[in-house]
């Protein structure tokens, strides 16, 4: 049975056109997924990585590494 490991990339989500939300993480080509809302485009992004990382796991593949650090945190006064 194949080790089980946590791994964390930064998503990119961009609403284009109105109504429309991608998501994506830059260090993984190749997979991205969309939805009418933010949290739907995350849901579905979510599920998308999971096929995309056991089939290069599958095929023996390296996983992809994040290269920048995977939350920024910003406060802006509003």
């Amino acid at each position: 049975m194949a080790q089980k490991r946590r791994v964390a990339y930064t998503v990119v989500l961009e609403e284009e056109p109105p109504g429309s939300w991608h998501a994506y993480a830059p260090a993984v080509r190749g997979c991205f997924a969309g939805g009418r809302t933010r949290s739907e485009a995350l849901r579905r992004y979510r599920s998308a990585l999971r096929l995309h990382l056991d089939e290069l796991a599958a095929r023996g593949a390296a996983l992809p590494t994040e290269r920048h650090a995977a939350a920024v945190q910003v406060v802006v006064a509003a």
